[in-house]
C-alpha cells in the first residue's frame, strides 16, 4: 500500500513523524471510538432515579403530563360510561398508571397486575373476562421481580417479541414464584428491543436514562465541580513564624489531635499551614469557565436527545416571549405523541377490565383525551410576565423615542410608521 493511500485510510495522521496527531494510543481525539453498547444495571438505574433530582422529576414530569387532562369514553350508553369512569376514579386507575408509566421509563419494563374477585381464576391461564365478579385493587410488577418471560418469537406470527407469560418473584405470597399470562398484565416496555430477545429469558427493552446517561453523568460532574470552585474559595491560609515549633507540636499531638485543637478557633477543613517564609500558589483553572454556557449545553443535549422542551426541563420559561410559546406548543406536541404511543394501548386494555366488572365483556368504545393544550397556572404567569416586561420595554422606548426627538426635523411618515409597530407590539394598533 503506498503512503498515500495509508494517509487516506487515517486522514488525521499527521505526516510528521514526531507528532502524536492521530495516533489512537497518544491522541485523545483520535482514540475516541465507538465502544461496546452501555448496559444499565438496575442498582445505576435505581442511584440515578433515587439520588438525582432532576432524572427523577424528568420521568414524573412525563408520566404525570400524560394523564393530567383526563379522557372521556363513549361507547354509546352513557349510564354504562359513568359507572366504568366512576369505578376508574374509586380504584384510583390514574395514580396506578401514572406509576406504570414512571416505573416502566425508568426500568425499561413494568406491568399492571389486576386483583380480582370471582368464579376460579388461574393466573397461569388466559384471563376469562366473564368471571370477573370485582375488581379489589391493582399491583405493579417491576424488572426486579420478573424471573423469566416467555416472548412470541416466531416472526411467521403476529406480535414478534410480545410477552406472552411471565414468572414473577412473590417473595411474601403463597407460592414464591407466580406464573401469569400475559392477558392478565398491562404491560409498558417503551423501548423494546426485540433483536436481544429470546423464547424464555429475564431480557427486555432499555431505561429512559440509557440515551442520556453521558450528558446526564456530565450534568452531575459539573455540579460537582462547582461545588468544588466555592469550596476551594474559602481556602485559609495560616502563617507560622516558627516551623521548629510547628512540627514539634504536630509530633508531640499528632496532626489530628492539633487540627481538633485549631478547630476550636476557625474551621480547618480548607485550613491550609505555612511557615513564613514559605509560598503557595494555585493555578486558577476557573479563569473563563462559564458555568451558564455549561448548564445551557447539558440542557439543549438532552433536550435533543429527547424531545422534550428546554422550559420543561429547566422548570422555568425560557428566554424571550416567542420562545416561550413554542416551548409551550413543542411539549404539548410531546406528551400527546406520548399518549398516542404509550398511553393509549394500555388504558383501553385496564377500561375493557372495568366494562367486564359491569358485565360488558367485548365494550366497544371511543377513547378520547382532553385537550393538554389549556396553559397552566405557573406557566401562564410566567409567559404574562414576559409579555408584561415587553410592554414595558415598548413603552420606555416610546417615551424615550418622544423625549430624544424635540426639537429635531424627522420625517411624519418615518416617525408614524415607528409608532404604529411599537403600538402593534402592545395590542393598541389600528
Amino acid at each position: 500500500m503506498s503512503k498515500q493511500a495509508k494517509r487516506r485510510e487515517n486522514f488525521l495522521k499527521s505526516d510528521n513523524p514526531a507528532s502524536t496527531k492521530g495516533d489512537s494510543l497518544y491522541d485523545p481525539i483520535a482514540s475516541q471510538e465507538v465502544g461496546e453498547e452501555r448496559i444499565l444495571t438496575q442498582r445505576d438505574i435505581d442511584v440515578m432515579y433515587n439520588d438525582y433530582g432532576f432524572a427523577k422529576r424528568i420521568i414524573n414530569d412525563i408520566a404525570s403530563s400524560a394523564l393530567k387532562s383526563g379522557f372521556e369514553i363513549n361507547s354509546g350508553n352513557k349510564e354504562l360510561d359513568e359507572k366504568v369512569m366512576k369505578r376508574f376514579k374509586n380504584l384510583e386507575c390514574a395514580d396506578y398508571i401514572t406509576r406504570l408509566l414512571e416505573t416502566g421509563l425508568k426500568d425499561g419494563i413494568a406491568f399492571l397486575f389486576p386483583v380480582l374477585e370471582g368464579l376460579p381464576l388461574e393466573t397461569g391461564s388466559p384471563l376469562d373476562l366473564k368471571k370477573i365478579r370485582k375488581i379489589k385493587d391493582f399491583n405493579i410488577f417491576q424488572a426486579r421481580d420478573i424471573v423469566t418471560i416467555e416472548r412470541q418469537m416466531d416472526k411467521m406470527q403476529e406480535q414478534y417479541g410480545a410477552c406472552k407469560t411471565i414468572q414473577f418473584k412473590n417473595e411474601y405470597g403463597v407460592v414464591p414464584v407466580a406464573k401469569i399470562d400475559c392477558s392478565w398484565l398491562t404491560g409498558y416496555e417503551p423501548y423494546p428491543r426485540p433483536e436481544k430477545y429470546t423464547t424464555n429469558s429475564i431480557r427486555h427493552g432499555d431505561s429512559f436514562y440509557k440515551r442520556i446517561w453521558d450528558i446526564l453523568t456530565i450534568k452531575d460532574s459539573g455540579i460537582w465541580s462547582a461545588g468544588q470552585l466555592a469550596y476551594a474559595a474559602l481556602l485559609k491560609i495560616l502563617k507560622l513564624g516558627d516551623k521548629k515549633e510547628l512540627s514539634k507540636q504536630i509530633k508531640e499531638i499528632g496532626k489530628k489531635k492539633y487540627q481538633k485543637k485549631r478547630e476550636m478557633e476557625m474551621n480547618t477543613t480548607t485550613l491550609l499551614l505555612l511557615g513564613k517564609d514559605d509560598e503557595f500558589e494555585t493555578a486558577d483553572f476557573s479563569k473563563g469557565i462559564d458555568l451558564d454556557k455549561l448548564k445551557n449545553y447539558i440542557y439543549t443535549e438532552i433536550s435533543i436527545d429527547t424531545g422534550i422542551p428546554l422550559s420543561r426541563l429547566t422548570g422555568s420559561a425560557q428566554g424571550a416571549l416567542a420562545s416561550a410559546k413554542e416551548d409551550s406548543k413543542k411539549w404539548y406536541e410531546y406528551i400527546e405523541k406520548f399518549q398516542t404511543d404509550n398511553l393509549d394501548e394500555m388504558l383501553r386494555n385496564v377500561l375493557k377490565l372495568l366494562y367486564a366488572e359491569q358485565g360488558q365483556y367485548n365494550a366497544e368504545f371511543e377513547l378520547k383525551f382532553n385537550s393538554i393544550r389549556s396553559v397552566d397556572e405557573k406557566e401562564k404567569a410566567e409567559i404574562e410576565k414576559l409579555e408584561a416586561e415587553a410592554q414595558k420595554t415598548v413603552v420606555e422606548t416610546l417615551l424615550a423615542l418622544e423625549k430624544s426627538i424635540k426639537g429635531i426635523e424627522v420625517d411624519r411618515n418615518i416617525l408614524d410608521e415607528l409608532k404604529n409597530n411599537l403600538l402593534s407590539q402592545l395590542g393598541l394598533g389600528e
